[in-house]
């Protein structure tokens, strides 16, 4: 009981961080809105044990911290891309992380499946703009990360999923042109997408 009061509590100083770093976000405090983002997932961090067992999910995190700080650079196109390179290798940090577990292989197919189709639809339907072929790569990684949080069989793990693919949608579509999302929408589904993660991946 004791061990599990100290475990919530851990996730204290990233709940503090994630409001903090929205309330200046709203406020268009750019360095400290930068400063937040980046403490972010070592503050979440605080909450996995640290043992051979989470190795991959620790290390989906360090990726996911550069990715943050690259993007705050996103105006910049390379950066934008280094980001999303090094999203990309969390994601699969996060798979594999997943596939230590016990995975249901039909759910995690059917899923796999469906969002593949859907992936594939949107790319068709945005035409042959530049870049189309890194976005569907980084779309079918997300994907399979999605997919084995399915087959986990956690609910917590698919919300998480649910709102990755939400928040990196709009931020896809954002870059493309195709239509303009809120910033902080989009950074609050990523902060509660990586909190339900986290929770779920630390719970199976």
């Amino acid at each position: 009981m004791r061990y599990l009061t100290y475990m919530y509590t851990s996730l204290v100083p990233y709940l503090i961080l994630s409001f903090l770093h929205l309330s200046l976000r709203s406020e268009g405090k750019h360095r400290a809105v930068v400063v937040t983002k980046a403490l972010l997932m070592p503050s979440l961090a605080l909450f996995v044990p640290k043992t051979q067992a989470y190795s991959c999910l620790l290390l989906g995190l360090a990726f996911a911290t550069g990715g943050d700080v690259l993007l705050t650079k996103s105006k910049q196109y390379r950066w934008f891309l280094a980001g999303m390179a090094l999203f990309a290798l969390s994601h699969i940090a996060y798979s594999l992380q997943l596939l230590s577990t016990s995975v249901s292989p039909l759910p995690a197919l059917i899923t796999f499946v469906i969002l593949a189709a859907g992936c594939m639809v949107l790319i068709r339907t945005l035409g042959k703009g530049t870049g189309r072929l890194k976005y569907l790569l980084y779309a079918l990684n997300l994907s399979t990360m999605s997919a084995l949080c399915a087959g986990s069989g956690s609910l917590v793990c698919i919300l998480g999923a649910l709102a990755f693919l939400i928040s990196d949608g709009m931020i896809a579509l954002d870059t493309m042109g195709v239509r303009t999302s809120k910033k902080i929408s989009e950074m609050s589904l990523y902060i509660l997408a990586q909190l339900l993660l986290v929770l779920g991946f630390t719970a199976i």
